[in-house]
């Protein structure tokens, strides 16, 4: 665009034109970086981290509604969790992008240099993977759990037996999101979490008999908690024990 500004109005004066042309550029740029300098413009962290903390009020408020709806009169009344992966998939999808505006507003930001603004965009971007993963499986438990109330498949079905220890777990998991949306996540908290998983699946090795446990519903939410625990054992406990002191 330069050389055609020059072609086309610098005319039989192009030299000169040029020069000028090139310091009015010169002049733009420096104007922009001291304003740059001067006057930081501001960074989307906040709104990044807010999306976060609300996709995981989110996921905690599905699994708290299936927990209830579990141990209800049988089927249950309330199914307006069972409608609900469509929205968690776009408040991920919404979480994703806000995380990618934060990083790039940071770039060429003096005040993305400060140590605890660069470690909230780290941070941000650690939360989001792991709510990615959380979110994956709660998608998971949904739609394995409203197929077997709603569906019409006699041979898959949860054991009476067993609806009370599910429900318990998954609202101990629950429970441990939430501390981590808090900030108040600690090892008691997945003990307590991994205690609930283990009654459960004591409940569905007595429930099964001799069915293939690996193929029940039942087994496949134990193992959508399984993952849960240990997506939020890895960001939570892990990465916290590896951060420098």
């Amino acid at each position: 665009m330069a050389v055609l500004f020059v072609l086309i109005v610098g005319g039989q004066d192009a030299d000169s034109y040029s020069v000028g042309y090139a310091l009015q550029m010169a002049l733009g740029v420096t104007v922009g970086l001291v304003v740059n300098l001067l006057i930081f413009p501001p960074l989307a962290i906040d709104a990044a981290r807010l999306l976060v903390s609300r996709g995981r009020n989110l996921l905690v408020g599905q699994l708290e509604d299936i927990a209830r709806a579990l141990v209800e009169s049988w089927p249950p009344e309330r199914e307006d969790w069972s409608q609900r992966s469509g929205l968690i998939n776009t408040t991920v999808s919404e979480i994703r992008g806000a995380a990618y505006h934060a990083d790039e507003s940071r770039k060429g930001n003096p005040r993305a240099y400060l140590h605890s603004r660069h470690q909230l965009v780290t941070e941000s971007f650690e939360d989001l993977n792991t709510l990615e993963a959380v979110a994956f499986n709660i998608r998971d438990i949904t739609e394995v759990l409203s197929t077997v109330i709603w569906g019409n498949d006699s041979n898959n079905r949860l054991h009476p037996n067993t609806c009370k220890p599910m429900s318990e777990c998954l609202q101990s998991v629950g429970s441990l999101m939430s501390s981590w949306d808090k900030g108040t996540a600690e090892q008691r908290h997945f003990d307590q979490a991994r205690e609930a998983l283990n009654l459960l699946d004591s409940e569905l090795k007595r429930s099964a008999r001799q069915e293939d446990l690996s193929l029940t519903p039942g087994a496949a939410v134990a193992f959508d908690c399984e993952r849960i625990l240990n997506s939020l054992h890895q960001r939570i406990i892990k990465d916290r024990a590896e951060e420098p002191v």
